[in-house]
């Protein structure tokens, strides 16, 4: 048995503008590749097929094509680094699976596409032409018949920030172990919220109110003793007709 693994792109899913021949291109990779693993399902081959589906990533993918913009492209931030893909890459050959998007953001973008295609449309008319255009002049060169990077190179040359990780393709990857770290979460939230809302029971009492501090000062300016004063307390309840816990005011009206 084994694993084959292709590498195709959230474009797989969701077009962009100005990248029309690359996206032709991935959407061929994904159709491929479902194709194959039918085929491959139906002979019994004891062979998983992978497609891996990154989003944006800081590859010199810009300097490889030529490009007619009138400024030097650039891929859509945000962008992840290239090692993301490559851990998906690896798990997905320990760990069989029928796809995986690498960036949170690409699997947005899916969703996008999957539930409102048509606004998606309207928000990357608006947006994917400014995001795809640098700010320096467009060299126009290409690699077709020498390489315009430096061999083995993997990482472009990018400005703005890169992510080194993807939260979601690491759940997405490590279900089980995300699903425990989830419900420990949520079980620490709970324990904090529920202290909070249960304190202990010497702090249960009922904080005195503003007639018994009144009264305990004019007490204590009498001299009178607790138990002098406890007994007051009784004795003024029992007129009341009402439990001696109860705390009254002295100055409360009794007909």
């Amino acid at each position: 048995g084994g694993a084959i693994i292709n590498v195709g792109s959230v474009l797989s899913d969701r077009a962009i503008p100005l990248q029309g021949a690359y996206t032709a291109s991935k959407h061929a990779v994904k159709g491929f590749t479902d194709s194959l693993r039918m085929e491959l399902e139906e002979a019994g081959a004891p062979i998983s097929v992978t497609l891996v589906k990154p989003a944006a990533i800081n590859t010199p993918y810009t300097k490889h094509a030529r490009s007619y913009l009138p400024t030097h492209p650039r891929n859509p931030a945000p962008l992840y680094d290239p090692q993301v893909v490559a851990k998906a890459i690896l798990r997905c050959a320990v760990a069989p699976r029928r796809d995986v998007y690498v960036g949170g953001f690409g699997r947005m973008y899916a969703l996008m596409e999957m539930f409102m295609p048509r606004a998606t449309d309207r928000y990357m008319e608006k947006t994917m032409f400014a995001k795809q255009q640098g700010d320096a002049p467009n060299e126009a060169t290409d690699h077709l018949e020498a390489p315009t990077t430096a061999e083995g190179e993997e990482r472009g040359d990018h400005a703005g920030m890169v992510l080194k990780h993807s939260a979601y393709t690491a759940a997405a990857l490590h279900p089980v172990a995300a699903l425990a770290m989830g419900v420990g979460v949520v079980g620490i939230i709970a324990s904090v919220m529920c202290g909070r809302r249960a304190p202990a029971p010497e702090q249960r009492r009922r904080a005195p109110s503003t007639w018994t501090a009144i009264e305990d000062q004019e007490h204590a300016n009498a001299g009178v003793s607790p138990e002098a004063r406890d007994l007051e307390a009784s004795a003024r309840a029992d007129r009341l007709g009402i439990n001696a816990e109860v705390e009254t005011s002295p100055y409360e009206y009794v007909p």
